[in-house]
């Protein structure tokens, strides 16, 4: 797996913390603040992980996130798995409802549903439910492929699109192999943009991160 010290890996534990935290509150009917979120490192041999982890708010809480963790049998704990299944499912309301606010979404928001709320506030700046999504697609699927390609990537990728061709005229959108890629044919370059955590070597790139975020960083790229 990539070094999950980066910074966008560090976003998007901390989006699938809080996306969670969000679903567990709705399905125990509680209010989100009575869980907390919480990254600690693991090492693994001589590599250094990231792990989240939902921990009760109060010290002497209800026992929400021990019964969420219970184990069965087989030493798996399946309530967690059927959170997350639930969870992505676009079959079910949290999932259709946050696929559907995402026209009007880039990131997060305070809508029902989504990540942001007040205790949560210094994380606001990198919180993607997006991101929250994908890593909670890849806590079930070890190969998930990360890319934006999925529907809910494809409506910000038109978003970037049009906001990078407004401030920038003459940068045109040629998709390759479906993949969003965008040459400026004043400066003879092209770049391909790509999901936040792609294992990506190609060395003009655009993450789609910081298109979001950082635009003055990407308009530095095509300078």
């Amino acid at each position: 797996m990539p070094d999950q010290s980066t910074q966008y890996w560090r976003a998007a534990l901390y989006s699938f913390g809080f996306l969670l935290r969000q679903f567990a509150a709705r399905q125990l009917d509680i209010s989100p603040d009575e869980l907390r979120v919480e990254l600690r490192p693991v090492a693994e041999g001589e590599t250094q992980k990231q792990q989240v982890f939902l921990a009760d708010s109060l010290a002497n809480g209800a026992g929400y996130c021990r019964h969420l963790g219970e184990l069965d049998a087989a030493g798996e704990p399946f309530r967690l798995i059927k959170l997350l299944r639930d969870m992505i499912d676009p079959r079910e309301d949290f999932a259709r409802e946050l696929i559907a606010h995402g026209k009007d979404c880039d990131s997060s928001c305070y809508s029902k549903g989504c990540m942001r709320d007040y205790s949560n506030m210094p994380y606001h700046p990198f919180l993607d439910w997006r991101l929250g999504l994908d890593v909670a697609r890849l806590c079930l699927e070890r190969d998930y492929q990360m890319d934006l390609q999925k529907d809910y990537w494809v409506s910000l990728v038109d978003q970037v699109e049009k906001n990078l061709v407004q401030l920038l005229p003459g940068l045109e959108r040629n998709d390759r192999d479906g993949i969003p890629t965008f040459e400026f044919p004043a400066q003879g370059k092209t770049f391909i943009l790509h999901h936040p955590l792609a294992d990506f070597r190609w060395t003009q790139f655009i993450n789609i991160f910081d298109a979001i975020r950082r635009v003055s960083l990407v308009m530095n790229q095509f300078q």
